[in-house]
């Protein structure tokens, strides 16, 4: 620590000796009038300056350099560094490739209710069971894919394949508790998991709501001209659809972890819906629906109830 304060201080005073030195050269040429290159004062005395500026920066990293053992191994170890970083990127895309992920970045691995209204301590609990049934999860994926791969698998000695901030489980069950409500808790892999390596986990946390549309329950209805082409009337039910997405949305309905979809539509039954719009030759109201029970989790599954105006 001494040394590197005295290595500073020599070259705040090298650097401060070459600038007064630039300066006062850049002054005298100015006086004088000279000029190198053809140049005229002013632009010689720019040159001087911009020339010295250069020797100050590239003297001092010399200086430095020369003088310090760990600058040394810092320019020395900077391309051996950077090629480490590099072989091990190439090794982990290798080993996407070929088939070693247990999880991706991102990836939803579990679900569940919290109880809030239980006490921070049964909260957090709850959480740390989620942790366990999780990493169990990451075991048996594990051997999944080390079977699929013909490759052998050693788990760890510790048993443990998951891990998180203690802190951040902490803070959480704090937060669960004092709203006293249930709330939906996923949690995900924060990076790839790739097989034989442990990796974090973290939570998402969403106000749960055990009933947001029941069964046949109206999601959305809006007027689709049944005199128009096929493809307008197909467009005019995408907007429908995508309009039931926000109301859906805005009441608290997430999307599936797995498929990524907050609204589900089976395909026959849109072009089914569009070809009965179109033979109506008229004005239609339709209303979009759900076909099931649906909470916090979603997806929500729709149908189409076609109403041609008489």
């Amino acid at each position: 620590m001494v040394r590197l304060i005295i290595t500073m201080i020599i070259i705040g005073i090298v650097g401060g000796a070459i600038a007064y030195l630039g300066n006062q050269l850049g002054r005298y040429i100015g006086r004088k009038k000279l000029s190198i290159f053809r140049l005229r004062p002013r632009h010689t005395s720019i040159l001087i300056t911009t020339l010295t500026g250069v020797f100050i920066a590239s003297g001092t990293l010399l200086f430095a350099y020369l003088s310090s053992g760990e600058v040394k191994v810092l320019f020395k170890g900077l391309n051996r560094f950077t090629q480490e970083v590099a072989t091990k990127t190439l090794e982990k895309a290798m080993q996407a490739d070929m088939g070693g992920v247990v999880f991706r970045e991102r990836e939803p691995i579990m679900t569940a209710i919290i109880d809030g209204t239980k006490g921070s301590e049964n909260t957090e609990e709850q959480l740390k069971e989620m942790l366990a049934i999780v990493n169990e999860a990451a075991l048996k994926k594990s051997i999944e894919v080390s079977d699929s791969i013909d490759t052998k698998y050693n788990p760890p000695a510790d048993g443990r394949l998951v891990g998180y901030f203690p802190d951040r489980l902490k803070s959480l069950a704090d937060i669960i508790e004092k709203e006293k409500k249930k709330y939906l808790v996923m949690i995900f892999s924060m990076s790839y998991a790739f097989l034989g390596e442990k990796f974090p986990v973290d939570f998402y946390v969403v106000e749960y709501h055990d009933m947001i549309f029941k069964a046949d329950e109206e999601v959305i209805r809006g007027k689709v001209d049944g005199a128009a082409e096929k493809v307008e009337i197909c467009t005019s039910l995408v907007k429908l659809i995508v309009q039931g997405k926000a109301r859906a949305l805005r009441k608290g309905v997430i999307e599936n972890p797995k498929t990524h979809e907050l609204v589900e539509v089976d395909n026959k039954l849109f072009l089914n819906t569009i070809e009965e719009i179109a033979k109506s030759k008229k004005q239609c109201t339709v209303v979009i629906k759900s076909k099931t029970d649906v909470d916090t989790r979603g997806p929500l599954d729709i149908y189409f109830d076609v109403q041609p105006s008489q």
